[in-house]
């Protein structure tokens, strides 16, 4: 664990933790922060300038930045922004391979391998795990994850 004083290296050697927009990159290192977890943000990759490219839906795209990381915070922040996200949707987030008693949208009873709700319709994803790496939701359709690249080996 490192301490509030000590300087983080530069992102160039740091872990990759997750990029996206910069808005989204920004909310996860406030929530790594409250969670004691340093982090620099930066461009994706490190050191690259800040620019945004032609397409998009605005006739740009954004520029992308990322939260880096160390390695040995790697694991911890996974956890922090699972609990991040759970409080910030209001639910307990269930353990991996936990089947459904309800449906969560609508609350009517569910039966196992049922692949959405027969009252609301609400489609049911088979096999959700949180990324070890970055915390991202993966299935058990991934081969790697979608936001940071891991290799997933076996089910998530």
């Amino acid at each position: 664990m490192t301490s509030a004083d000590e300087e983080l290296p530069p992102a160039s050697d740091l872990e990759l933790f997750q990029s996206g927009p910069a808005n989204q990159v920004q909310e996860v290192a406030r929530a790594l922060q409250a969670a004691g977890i340093p982090s620099r943000i930066d461009s994706d990759p490190p050191g690259v300038p800040l620019a945004a490219g032609p397409g998009g839906r605005y006739g740009f795209e954004p520029a992308s930045v990322a939260v880096y990381l160390r390695e040995a915070d790697m694991e911890r922040a996974a956890a922090a922004m699972h609990e991040y996200h759970s409080q910030k949707l209001g639910v307990s987030a269930p353990e991996f391979g936990a089947s459904l008693d309800a449906c969560p949208a609508c609350g009517a009873a569910t039966q196992p391998g049922q692949e959405s709700c027969t009252d609301c319709g609400l489609p049911f994803i088979i096999g959700i795990a949180d990324c070890p790496r970055c915390g991202e939701a993966i299935t058990d359709a991934d081969v790697s994850c979608p936001q940071c690249g891991l290799a997933l080996e076996g089910d998530p």
